[in-house]
């Protein structure tokens, strides 16, 4: 096939089952409800519809998109009202109905942006009230009111209802990350917004939505490539452990014996209490180290290596592997790590 006619093709991923149910669901009981409210609130009123049908457009995305930035509750009432209000200054002003619905949506369009409620059932409101006939022309702003308003607010008060019901957060809220200093992909938050700035469309996808599924990505990639190495395989010797009652000194003398940047703290059992990085010069030697103690990143011998990436990633220089009992067995540090991921790669070298 042409690649151009490729293009034509869906895109759109397909979707199971039981979420086309809840689909189903919510836009029937979503616009019955709507549609039922506003009859009994709205019916008749000096010869309005009591719904107006770019509410049917607006249900798709509520309730099949609504993750979108375009369904969210903002987007979906803020797009139809300010499309409408757009719309009967222009049949107001222009006198030619075709030009004024032109006018119409493309001022729509722009209004919308500009208060980044883009919603694009806001563009057959703005015809609606531009074409939609005499008693519409003659409520003017009064039908941006009654049913627009009307007809949206209750359509979003069914979509927060129904969709955080069935466990589809709304508004949509990306899920929370972790923020390292330096992500293993090496982009950061201020990239993609700059990508994002210079791609030059509109993308139908929160930027926060994007970075979680990068991260996701990447992460699968890893295991995908590396998840079959586990961290009691590289894990070296631990050259030095103190115990609680040791000193600031001994620590100190220890780093700089085997050269290593934090020193495990064990009981006398040798389970694992923590760790002691470096101390500031303000800190006396003879201090106990008990209140120093900090928790350390642990590992199992089979906690596949890309468990503790994100860890080792964000500052962490080594990480502590145990037993079920908690014992010290090894460490891996930075140097193991990187070994074990790359160390059978090629490595591009800039120049």
């Amino acid at each position: 096939m042409h690649p151009y006619l490729r293009s034509f093709r869906p895109m759109q991923p397909a979707l199971p089952a039981l979420a086309r149910v809840r689909i189903f669901a919510g836009a029937l009981l979503g616009i019955l409800l709507t549609t039922l409210i506003s009859r009994w609130w709205l019916g008749g009123t000096a010869g309005l519809p009591y719904l107006v049908a770019p509410i049917g457009a607006s249900s798709v995305l509520v309730f099949a998109a609504p993750a979108t930035p375009l369904a969210q509750p903002w987007a979906v009432l803020g797009g139809n009202v300010v499309s409408g209000l757009a719309a009967v200054l222009c049949a107001r002003l222009i006198p030619d109905p075709v030009l004024a619905g032109a006018s119409a949506v493309a001022l729509a369009i722009v209004a919308m942006s500009l208060l980044r409620c883009l919603h694009p059932p806001g563009g057959a409101v703005a015809l609606t009230a531009v074409l939609g006939g005499p008693a519409i022309q003659v409520a003017g702003f009064g039908f941006v009111l009654a049913p627009v308003a009307v007809n949206t607010a209750l359509l979003v008060a069914m979509g927060l209802v129904f969709n955080n019901l069935t466990r589809h957060r709304y508004p949509h809220v990306a899920p929370a990350q972790p923020q390292p200093a330096r992500n293993s992909a090496g982009y950061t938050i201020e990239d993609l917004d700059q990508v994002l700035a210079h791609y030059g469309e509109q993308l139908d996808v929160d930027r926060d939505d994007l970075d979680a599924v990068f991260r996701q990505v990447e992460a699968r990639a890893y295991q995908r490539r590396h998840g079959d190495i586990r961290c009691g395989a590289i894990q070296c010797k631990v050259p030095a452990a103190v115990g609680p009652e040791d000193t600031v000194a001994t620590v100190r003398g220890l780093m700089a014996d085997y050269h290593v940047r934090t020193v495990p703290v064990t009981d006398e059992r040798g389970r694992l209490l923590g760790v002691i990085p470096p101390q500031p010069a303000t800190v006396p030697n003879r201090q106990g180290i008990r209140r120093l103690v900090q928790p350390a990143v642990t590992a199992l011998a089979a906690t596949p290596v890309v468990n503790i990436l994100p860890a080792m990633t964000n500052g962490a220089h080594e990480a502590m592997v145990v037993d079920d009992t908690g014992r010290l067995m090894g460490m891996v540090t930075t140097a193991d790590l990187l070994s074990a991921l790359y160390g059978n790669e090629p490595v591009a070298l800039a120049g």
